[in-house]
């Protein structure tokens, strides 16, 4: 009988030990996998979150984008270019300006002149320019007004360098009593003429330039 109990104990605590070795690995089993599921679970939130960061960052340009690095110098460059191509008006006065103090002739009416006077010229190729005497300063052309029978002098005293001369003819265009003086392009005595006023005379020319430099000479 004791043999027989003996048998049975030890049978039944090695099933009871049996089952409790079980219980505990199956219980490891649940836990490893709870932990291997948090830890996925934990994984795909994270993913997931850095999967929307990046969605994000995808549709939202960045500021480098939106900005136009050429947006400012284009701007730049176009008030340059309009202050460069707009002149101020001053200048443009200043370009329009003369510096030949004789490209500006003035035209006036007839002037009567003193008899004995000495008329001196500029030769300009554009026309004759009164120097002397006083009312006839800086006018083009001037229309010389004589006393018949007096004697007086005309002539250039200095030009713009082209060749000129001196010539006083009627009203057909003839010389008059070879009143003329020699082509030459420096103007001084040579080129002044002694004459008496008659009504023969009625204008004085330059020969290569009669167009341009021919005045009128009224004798009364």
């Amino acid at each position: 009988m004791d043999d027989t109990n003996r048998v049975r104990r030890r049978a039944v605590l090695q099933v009871t030990g049996g089952a409790a070795v079980a219980s505990i690995l199956a219980g490891c089993l649940d836990r490893s996998r709870v932990d291997s599921e948090s830890s996925l679970g934990a994984g795909g939130d994270a993913n997931d979150t850095t999967t929307e960061t990046n969605g994000t960052d995808d549709e939202t340009p960045s500021s480098d984008e939106n900005d136009d690095p050429n947006g400012a110098d284009a701007d730049a460059d176009t008030s340059t270019d309009t202050g460069e191509e707009t002149a101020p008006e001053s200048d443009l006065e200043e370009e329009t300006t003369p510096d030949d103090d004789h490209e500006e002739l003035e035209s006036v009416g007839p002037i009567e002149i003193e008899p004995g006077t000495r008329i001196v010229l500029y030769g300009g190729t554009a026309a004759w320019e009164g120097l002397e005497p006083a009312p006839i300063e800086g006018v083009e052309n001037p229309t010389l007004v004589l006393e018949d029978g007096e004697t007086y002098e005309i002539g250039w005293a200095e030009g713009d360098g082209m060749v000129h001369n001196l010539e006083l003819r009627d009203a057909d265009g003839n010389v008059v009593d070879d009143l003329a003086t020699e082509l030459t392009s420096e103007g001084g005595d040579g080129q002044f003429l002694a004459f008496t006023a008659s009504s023969e005379i009625a204008q004085y020319v330059c020969a290569p330039h009669e167009v341009t430099m021919v005045g009128d000479l009224q004798v009364e």
